[in-house]
Formats: structure tokens, sequence, C-alpha cells
């Protein structure tokens, strides 16, 4: 009877459309890569992008609400995109009605073998929910697949029995790292709780990969009504021990809290990775015995222990690490400190102590902070300020200064810092004065207006604020469309960064777009709203940092977003012209809709006055998929030099102005047009200080024995609007350079000044003698001023 109704279920199963499992619809499963207990690793081609991965196929024998709740976390995990985390793309569930006399001999096969066999047998089903005919002949096999980054089965463990500890610069390296990607990790609120040499790959190229988050949980983020120990170092992120198993990870790695409390947070993997330090540093431990004598770590066993370079500063680091307290580990930032400092261990301890003492992570912010005022950076940002200074007051813009401090405008941007005071009132402090910018616009009715700033301002950090510099112009008109003011916007643009960069003017390139381009490809995709979200996160990613479109590729495909995306994508990038790209658009979405013409025609009147304030239209590319943070009502650009550095970006934001209004329950409804660019000083330095050389911070170094001799001169080139300074003799050459002065002029003994003009760029500076005279002569100054006008940038 037994065989008869299973023999029947199944007859009745083979009239059904087999169910076709997505590793079979979407791999080429190759060679099996390992396997445990209850998971197998296997190498896999997707068909459709041709990329090997790696997947892991995990079977369950909880119950399935266990199971998508740990799928939920892998999809979290999905999130993590560092160079040194391995990757994981996407995760799925596959259900199989396993009948009960085929579960002894599959228990033999591998999962894969196991997966085959169901496959063939057309066991697996769509919906678990389905109804089971003799329900007690069968039951239901749960697996999870995991698509990851596939890596190279060398681990840190190889290298480590390989005499790792012999070589110092390898030691820095990976454990640098180790911290950089365990850092993001902690970022995204995720405790691994498996550190350990063995889920700790090495590439081809030498470069870690943080693997294996098998014991992984993701902390919930704080909630205002939860309470914590004042001594608690990072407050709500901690979790309950028996989340996931009582004790998790490997014994000799394992955190000593975790045996005793009820909850844990990140700095459960600080200490696991204080013992991997170890093991990196010293011999390599092969038999039980020497682990036993060794572990746990603690002070008293780090002192019978000689490493063999750096002694002493290992021995503090680790003792910080593996310190029982968990309050007194350092955070991977603190440790990043540490390692790349050359400060003695015993300023090191200073160090630390004293940032106890101050709200966590500020120190180190105060630090990267001073090491940006450095000499050079200053003069970089004085002459990028004035620049910019001269090129928007030419174009009658104001420098009015917005408040810092703003009401809650939590729906108008995503990254707004938030402080509460003492009676609980909650306010905002600006990270662009944009917001403030609209609010005062839509508070003032203002119709017409330009407007720029250069100053601070501050985004939501993960311990504190973070802070850098906004170079921004803003202008407004009274014409609902003033596409001649958009062009004017991107003129301004090409002045300014063709004044700084003046070797690169055919470098720098203008990529514009639409929102409603934008928003029509979504459409077309069917990408729901939901998806919609997620590919904008993705675009913004990509918009703001060089990328690849394989990186695209993997990132939309890891999305489970609709695979049309990737050949309008590549469909759009064979367009040459806006013309052309308008008539792809157009017969790609089978539409052709009187907005998407209209919106077509402004895009077109753009470029068109654009290059009549003599932008080269070759320099102007339509993208498509270019979408920007906060720009959202119409036109958008971004400007980038040698498809490389973002340099700018920036666009029309009439809708944050309406939402001002709204906010203030205004009725005005005037047409106006907005529209800003907002400069990224920290690329524009950045570039400054390894290529170009920017104009003279000063036009004219006077270089004398005594000061006091050459004031006449001075006051006397000053008069003619010349930027001088005053040096003695016992300065530099050398340090004079740093100023790049366009010209020096030595004074020597009896009136005869020695003018030289300053050729080429940084450590080529040189200094070219064009002539020598009286300095008390008349016609001195008007030659200098000559000189000055012929030589300067």
């Amino acid at each position: 009877m037994f065989n008869e109704s299973v023999s029947r279920s199944i007859s009745k199963e083979e009239k059904v459309p087999k169910y076709v499992i997505k590793l079979e619809r979407d791999f080429i499963v190759g060679e099996p890569l390992g396997e445990g207990g209850f998971a197998q690793i296997v190498k896999a081609q997707h068909k459709l992008d041709n990329n090997v991965y790696a997947i892991k196929i995990i079977k369950f024998d909880s119950d399935i609400d266990d199971l998508t709740e740990t799928e939920r976390e892998v999809k979290n995990l999905s999130q993590l995109y560092h160079k040194n985390i391995v990757r994981y793309y996407n995760s799925w569930i596959e259900i199989a009605r396993l009948p009960l006399r085929l579960k002894n001999s599959l228990d033999e096969k591998s999962l894969v073998s196991e997966i085959k066999i169901l496959g063939d047998k057309g066991l697996f089903v769509s919906e678990p929910e389905e109804e089971i005919e003799n329900e007690e002949n069968w039951e239901l096999a749960k697996y999870l697949f995991i698509q990851m980054e596939l890596c190279e089965k060398k681990t840190l463990r190889s290298a480590i029995n390989e005499d790792l500890h012999l070589n110092e610069d390898q030691i820095a390296k990976y454990f640098t790292e180790i911290c950089e990607g365990l850092l993001h990790i902690h970022q995204h609120n995720i405790v691994h709780r498996d550190i350990k040499p063995e889920n700790i790959f090495l590439t081809a190229k030498n470069e870690v990969k943080i693997g294996d988050f098998g014991l992984s949980k993701q902390i919930s983020k704080f909630k205002p009504e939860q309470s914590w120990s004042c001594h608690e170092v990072i407050p709500g992120k901690e979790l309950p021990c028996g989340s996931l198993t009582d004790v998790c990870g490997t014994p000799m790695y394992i955190a000593p809290e975790l045996y005793n409390r009820t909850t844990f947070n990140i700095k459960a993997d600080i200490y696991s990775l204080g013992i991997t330090y170890f093991e990196m540093c010293c011999q390599p431990i092969k038999t039980h015995m020497e682990k036993s004598q060794m572990f746990p770590l603690n002070s008293q066993k780090l002192k019978t222990i000689k490493f063999n370079k750096n002694n002493a500063k290992k021995k503090f680091l680790l003792r910080k690490l593996v310190h029982l307290n968990d309050n007194e580990r350092p955070t991977c930032e603190q440790i990043l400190d540490i390692v790349k400092s050359a400060k003695s261990v015993k300023e090191i301890n200073e160090m630390i102590q004293q940032n106890k003492k101050i709200p966590r992570n500020h120190f180190k912010t105060f630090e990267k902070i001073m090491k940006s005022n450095n000499s050079e950076n200053i003069d970089l940002i004085t002459f990028l300020t004035s620049t910019a200074t001269k090129i928007f007051e030419q174009h009658g813009a104001q420098n009015i200064q917005m408040p810092t401090f703003l009401p809650s405008f939590s729906n108008y941007s995503d990254n707004l810092i938030t402080l509460l005071n003492k009676r609980g009132k909650s306010s905002s402090v600006s990270n662009t004065s944009r917001i403030a910018f609209s609010y005062y616009v839509a508070t003032n009715n203002i119709k017409n207006i330009r407007r720029y700033c250069i100053g601070k301002v501050f985004e939501e950090g993960y311990f504190s604020p973070n802070e850098y510099q906004e170079c921004i112009f803003q202008a407004i008109s009274s014409e609902p469309e003033d596409n001649v003011m958009d062009a004017e916007v991107l003129f301004i643009s090409k002045k300014l960064l063709e004044t700084i960069f003046p070797s690169k003017q055919q470098n720098i390139v203008f990529c514009i777009n639409h929102s409603f381009i934008f928003s029509t490809i979504l459409k077309y995709c069917k990408i729901t709203e939901k998806h919609a979200a997620i590919f904008t996160n993705i675009m913004l990613n990509f918009c703001n940092k060089s990328t690849t479109d394989e990186d695209m590729r993997s990132t939309i495909l890891s999305a489970e977003l609709d695979s049309r995306i990737l050949d309008s994508m590549k469909e759009m990038k064979t367009a040459t012209s806006i013309t052309q790209f308008e008539e792809k658009i157009f017969a790609l979405t089978k539409t052709k809709s009187k907005h998407l013409v209209s919106v077509f025609k402004r895009l077109k009147n753009i470029i068109k006055y654009a290059q009549e304030f003599g932008i080269d239209a070759e320099q102007i590319h339509l993208d498509p998929f270019l979408i920007n943070r906060r720009q959202n009502s119409g036109f958008m650009f971004r400007i980038v030099l040698e498809e490389q550095s973002v340099l700018a970006t920036g666009g029309r934001f009439e809708s944050l102005i309406k939402m001002c209004r709204t906010t203030q329950g205004s009725k005005q409804n005037s047409k106006i047009s907005a529209i800003d660019v907002s400069f990224n000083v920290e690329n524009i330095i950045k570039l400054l200080t390894t290529d170009d050389k920017p104009s003279a911070v000063v036009d004219v170094v006077l270089r004398a024995k005594e000061k006091s001799t050459v004031i006449s001169a001075y006051k006397s080139l000053l008069a003619r609007g010349l930027k001088c300074t005053l040096v003695t003799t016992q300065v530099s050459y050398a340090d004079i350079s740093r100023l790049n002065p366009v010209v020096v002029i030595d004074f020597g003994d009896e009136n005869v000044a020695r003018i030289m003009v300053a050729m080429g760029l940084h450590k080529n500076w040189r200094l070219t003698q064009v002539a020598d005279c009286k300095w008390t002569q008349n016609g001195f100054v008007d030659y200098v001023v000559a000189v000055v006008g012929r030589f300067k940038f």
C-alpha cells in the first residue's frame, strides 16, 4: 500500500509542468569547493553575465519562518560593498517535497547530487503552502542558496603557516585591510561573530577578503525609548547572545562576554581580531597542546612572548584587543589610527586614554581635520576660494550666508544631523546650504537672486558628524523655464574649472540628464516603487565614483532587478548625440508623449545656449542613468574630469522650494526657475596637489636682506593691484615655491633688483631671470606689472 500511494502521488505530479529551480535555470554548476554537515559550496557560471560565482547551499531542518529570517539576514549582508569583504550578491529559498522512502538514500549524497535527483524527479515546488497528498509519506526539504563572490582557496591561515610573522610589511598590510573591512561591516550594524584566519581569504592580487558570515547578525538601530549603561561603548548596538546559538564561533576566538552575558556588541569581533592578530605576529602554533597552553590570551602570557619586530607596539595593541572588559577594547577606527601611527607606545596610550574623556571618535575627526589643514591645502583652498568668488561675482552673485541650524528637515534629505537640546527639542545641522536657501526663497517669495557660498557643512557620520567644504553657486529666475540660465551655470562651472585646471580644459566633460527621462526608463523596465528606490541608490553610488560596467551589471543582478535594464543601458550608451538618444528612447519605450518631447526640446535648448556661451558640443554628453540625490525636479548635470573624478554636480531644485512653501502653509505658487552647482572641493584639492599647478597664491615675492629696505616698492606694487609678500634672504627658493608666485624679485646691494619668472610645476619649479634693473627707477613698477600680466596663468 505504501509503494502504491507513493507511486500514485509521483504519477500525479508528472502531469504538472516541472518546476525548474533557479540554480538549474540561471547557472551552469561546476566543481564543488567545499562542504560541511549541512552545507556545500560549488562553483557556478551565470548564464546571463558569464561570470563565475560561488554558490553556497544550506539544507535546513528548521521551520520555514527560521529559514526566511536567515534569508533576510543574508540580504542584509548583500548591502556590504567593500574591497576587503566577500560580496554576497543574492539569495533564494527552494522547497522540495521529499518522499520518506528516498530520505535515507539521499543522506549519503552530496547536497548538489541530492538537489539534482529531486529536480529530475520534479519534486521541487514553487510554493510551500501547496497541499501534499498522503502527508505522512512526505516531508518538506528546505534549501537556502547564497550567490557569493568567488575567492581563491588561499586563506590567512595559509600565510600564517608560511611564516607570515617574519614579514612585517605583509602583517601590516593584511591587518590594516582586515580592520578596514571589519569597520565597514560594523558601520552597517553587523557583528561577524566568527573572525579567524580560516575565514579571511587572500586573492590573487594579495588582498584580504573577509568571508563566511555564517554566524553574523545585524544589530537593530537604537530607538530613543531604549536605555543603556553610561559606560556602554555603542548605545543600542547590542544583541541577545542566543539570537542564533547560545555561544557562536570557534572557541579559541570567542570573546569572554559571550559565555557569561546576555548581550554582545561589535566588540566581540574585536576580541576575535586580537587572537587573529596574535597568530599573525608569532610563530605558527601547530599542536593542540601549544594552543591550550597559550589560550586564552592575557597580559601575563604576553609578557613572556617576544615578537620578531615592534615588540612593544604589538603587545600594547594586543592587550587592548583582547581586554576582558569589552568597553576597553578599541573600535576598528581607533585600531587603524594606532596601526598607521608612528607615535611611541606611551604617546598612543595617552591618546587612547584622552579619547575616553571626550565624545567617542571626536579625537579622530579632529586629528583628520588638522592633518587636512596643512600649509599646501590651505594655499590651494585660498586659491580656489578667491578664484570662485571672483567668477561668481562677475555673474552677479552675492555671498549670502545661510543659517547652520535649521528646523527638522528630515523629509528633504537623508543625511542631516539631528540634535536634541535639554528640553528635548530637535533641530538639524545643515548638510548643504541648499535646504536653508530654499526655505529663504520660499519665505520671502523671491523671484530673482544669485547667491554663492563657500564654507563648511556637516553630514551624519557613524559616531560623530563629518564635515566638508561646500562651494555652491545658486540662481533663481522669475522665468519658469529659463534654459539660458541653465546654460550659463554650465558656463560658470566651465570658467572656474578651466581656471583651476588650465592644462586640462578639453578633458572636462558635462554629463546631463532630466529626471523625467530617468523615471521613463524605470517605468519602461517595470521597476516597482520598492525596486525603484534600490535602483536609484545603485545609480547614486555609481554616479559619485568611477566604476566598471561589470560592477554595475553584478549589482543590478544581485538586486533582482529586471534584466531589461542592462539591455537598455547598453543600447542607450551607443547614442552619440541627443538626437540619436531621443530616437532610441522613443523606439525603446514605444511611446512619444508630449511631456517627453518637451523634455528633449529643453535639453536641446540648453545645449544650444551652452554652445553660444563657448562650451564645445563634444564636451556635453547625455547620460540617461544620471541621478542627483537632491535635484529631482528636472534638468540635472555632473561634471567630470577625464571620466574619473567628479568635480561638480548640480541641477534644478524648484521642487525643494515648493516643499518648503508647503511646510510653511504658504499658498504662494509663483513659478520660477531654480538651479545650482556644487563643486566637490575635496576632489579638486586632491587633483591640484597631484597635477595642475594652480594660479599664483601671490603674484610677486619680494626677497631682501632687510624687509624694511623695500617697503616703498612693496607699497607701490600693492597699489597697482598685485598680490605681494615680503621675505628675507634667509627664506629659500624652495620655500618660496610653495606660494606659486609669478615673479620673484631678489633685491641686492646698490638698489639692483634681479627679476625672475617662476616656471614649471611643483617639483620642477624653477626661476628664470628676465632682467636686472635699478628698482628705484620710475619704470620699475610698470615693468613688474607687465611681466606679471604676461606670465600669469
